[in-house]
C-alpha cells in the first residue's frame, strides 16, 4: 500500500498478532478483513455499519455502569 510503519506500529503489530502474521501482512500488503482483524485480536467487535452507533452506546452504557461514583 506504500504505507511506512511509524510510531512503533511494526513492533506493536507483532506483539498483537504474532511476528509471522505481522511479517506476512507487512511484506505482502495483505488486506485484513474485519472478521480476520477480530479473530486476530486487532478489533473487539465487528458490526454492520447500521449497527455501529448502537454497539458503541451499549459499550458506553456498560462503562458508565461500572463507574460507582456516579
Amino acid at each position: 500500500f506504500g504505507i511506512f510503519p511509524s510510531w512503533g506500529l511494526s513492533q506493536k503489530l507483532a506483539r498483537v498478532i504474532g511476528p509471522n502474521r505481522a511479517r506476512e501482512v507487512s511484506l505482502s500488503s495483505m488486506v485484513v478483513t474485519a472478521e480476520v482483524a477480530e479473530r486476530w485480536g486487532l478489533v473487539n467487535h465487528v458490526v454492520e455499519p447500521s449497527d455501529v452507533l448502537k454497539k458503541a452506546q451499549e459499550i458506553a452504557e456498560r462503562i458508565v455502569k461500572n463507574n460507582h461514583d456516579l
